[in-house]
Order: C-alpha cells, then sequence, then structure tokens
C-alpha cells in the first residue's frame, strides 16, 4: 500500500488521543520492524536509517538518539540489546517524529554526534532528540506511542520468545 505524505491528527496526550493517533497508522500485524519504518518514511517524505551503537557511548544520555538532517533521519539504538528492546527504543524516535517533537531538539550536537557515530559528518545534523528522562510530556508522549504501538499485537509474540530473546 502506497502512503502518501500527510500529517496526523493528534490532539493531546492522553492514552485515548494516542490510540486514535495510532488508529491512522498501518501498524502490520505480525509485528515488521522494517515495514513500520518504512510507512513513517512515506508519512514524513524523508528517508530513515536505522544505526546501533554501542551502549557505552550511550551511557548516561540515552537509550537512543533522532538525528535530524537537511533530507533524512537517522535513528541511533543502543546495539546487542533485545530485538523487543531495540524496537522499542526505535518506536519512542518515531513517537518523536510523527509527534512533531523536533521541535524540541538540540542544534549544537556536532561533539556528541561525532562521539558517537565517527562515520556520520556532524555538519550534517541539523538537530539532535535523545531521551535520558522522562519527565516531560514529550518523553511520555513518545514512550506512551512506543509502547502502545508494541501491545498492538501482543499475540505476535509470546512470553517464552521474549525471555528467550527470539522475538
Amino acid at each position: 500500500m502506497k502512503l502518501r505524505r500527510k500529517r496526523l491528527q493528534h490532539n493531546g496526550s492522553t492514552e485515548a488521543d494516542m490510540r486514535q493517533l495510532i488508529g491512522q497508522l498501518p501498524v502490520p500485524s505480525p509485528w515488521d520492524r522494517a515495514a513500520f519504518v518504512h510507512t513513517v518514511e512515506q508519512l514524513r517524505g524523508r528517508r530513515i536509517t536505522l544505526l546501533p551503537v554501542d551502549a557505552a557511548l550511550l551511557a548516561g544520555s540515552a537509550c537512543g538518539l533522532w538525528l535530524v538532517r537537511e533530507h533524512d533521519d537517522v535513528v541511533l539504538y543502543q546495539d546487542g540489546t533485545s530485538r523487543l528492546h531495540a524496537d522499542q527504543i526505535i518506536l519512542h524516535e518515531l513517537g518523536h517524529m510523527l509527534l512533531g517533537h523536533d521541535k524540541n531538539a538540540k542544534t549544537d550536537t556536532a561533539q556528541m554526534v561525532s562521539a558517537l557515530t565517527p562515520n556520520l559528518d556532524p555538519a550534517t545534523v541539523k538537530a539532535a532528540l535523545g531521551r535520558s528522562a522522562y519527565n516531560t510530556t514529550a518523553e511520555h508522549d513518545a514512550e506512551m506511542f512506543a509502547s502502545l504501538i508494541l501491545s498492538h499485537s501482543p499475540k505476535d509474540r509470546t512470553l517464552a520468545d521474549i525471555l528467550l530473546g527470539n522475538e
């Protein structure tokens, strides 16, 4: 299904509001991270690159990071974690994108980008938004978005799969 670029309707940060927003999205069932990322790319008209990075580099700052570049976005997420945790981190950052949280992004990012991703030119990064605390409305909303997407089709993941890392 080809999606047209569109602005999603988002009216607030209650669970009901978030479920209404998610209802506008074609969430794949069974869950497929790549397919959902492709959906978000189509909706936003921007390419998204997922880049796992060493957890030690993210320690103390975030589990994930959204880098806004001129023509595309990069989502950094903790390498070596379970697939479920990686999905949660990535969906959190995609939530920031779909909820328009880039207005809160930091624009002084060169030093941070150099440390995290030596192969990425810091000059290409316009802004960054990372999660390190959940005490802001934006962080709460992005985390709720991620959790609700993952719970959208819980039948696709068994407890054994999650505990054994097979999910």
